[in-house]
């Protein structure tokens, strides 16, 4: 792969405010995000609705699955799609912890199961993500200097 350096092109879209983002850069930051925290773990957390938010509605998560598809990387973006079928039904008892929520969602672990097949796919996603970046901006990246 060449080396115009797409991390700049990436850590320059983390502190870029969404609404100047054109569609394939909202695309990258999506992606390039969702690889990091999923790398860090703690990427469902992150991704999950906010306090003040319909519980059921997992609209961000369903945004980075069609982000990850866009890429190419539509093994992952299945998987993506099927976690959100499963955090998206309500919980079979109340819970006070994110461990409990997990609990009480997915008693069966097919999260786990599906995060473990995401994660023998993430070196071809970060790979995508990169070819994505410099077909789609490497001249947006050029003008910017």
């Amino acid at each position: 792969m060449q080396d115009t350096d797409v991390t700049e092109i990436w850590n320059r879209l983390l502190s870029t405010p969404m609404q100047l983002m054109t569609e394939q850069e909202r695309i990258v930051h999506a992606v390039n995000v969702f690889l990091i925290d999923f790398w860090q773990g703690g990427w469902l957390y992150n991704i999950a609705p906010g306090a003040n938010e319909n519980q059921q509605s997992w609209v961000h998560l369903r945004g980075v699955a069609v982000a990850v598809a866009a890429i190419g990387a539509t093994g992952v973006a299945e998987r993506l799609t099927k976690i959100a079928e499963i955090v998206e039904r309500p919980p079979l008892w109340p819970s006070d912890t994110w461990g409990e929520f997990l609990e009480s969602i997915d008693p069966d672990g097919r999260i786990s199961a599906l995060e473990k097949e995401i994660g023998a796919e993430v070196d071809d996603a970060w790979a995508l993500l990169e070819v994505y970046t410099l077909a789609q901006l490497t001249n947006s990246a050029s003008e910017d200097q």
